[in-house]
């Protein structure tokens, strides 16, 4: 198995512990019912994104830049659902190294801490600024 920089065990067990917080939890959940998405757009595996389509947030694997929601690895209904989530998560929980977060947890070493949302990108997303 090749195991990569950004999933090589030293690297992963230093990610932060901090979780996003109701405060970016709150304004991401708006962003994304305003319209707005979070994703990379380039080819092949582009990580993990954020949307709001058919009245679901939804949080989704990202390839070839598309952002489609037949990947999603997490949706929700509504708002208060969804802001309890992604606020409860950390830059650990998010890289998929948590067997405690389901929806994130993976063993894959090419996904593992891959091109995963932080807490600074949602920070900036969510207009925040960390």
């Amino acid at each position: 198995m090749v195991e990569h920089k950004w999933s090589q065990q030293e690297y992963v067990s230093c990610l932060s512990r901090e979780t996003v917080g109701d405060e970016i939890g709150k304004r991401i959940a708006g962003k994304l019912k305003s319209g707005k998405s979070l994703y990379n757009q380039h080819r092949d595996y582009c990580g993990h994104g954020l949307t709001f389509a058919d009245d679901k947030y939804c949080v989704v694997a990202v390839y070839d830049g598309s952002l489609e929601c037949k990947d999603i690895i997490a949706s929700f209904e509504n708002e208060q659902d969804f802001v309890s989530f992604i606020s409860r998560q950390s830059d650990y929980t998010l890289a998929g190294a948590s067997k405690n977060e389901s929806a994130f947890y993976t063993e894959d070493t090419f996904l593992l801490n891959n091109q995963r949302l932080t807490k600074k990108v949602l920070g900036q997303f969510a207009g925040t600024g960390t």
